[in-house]
């Protein structure tokens, strides 16, 4: 039972870590396409969005 959970857990980590790092292309992508001030807002927000999500 232990083990069952601590290998979903670790899955679950696995799966949250390759969406958070897709998260962060898209908003590195984003603010390489709008330069400036609302690109560096974008990266920010997806940042704190993907953190309250997944940690």
């Amino acid at each position: 039972m232990g083990y069952y959970f601590l290998t979903s857990f670790l899955r679950l980590g696995d799966i949250s870590y390759l969406v958070y790092r897709k998260a962060k292309e898209r908003s590195y992508y984003f603010e390489k396409k709008k330069k400036g001030r609302e690109g560096w807002v974008i990266n920010i927000l997806m940042d704190t969005l993907f953190h309250t999500l997944f940690i």
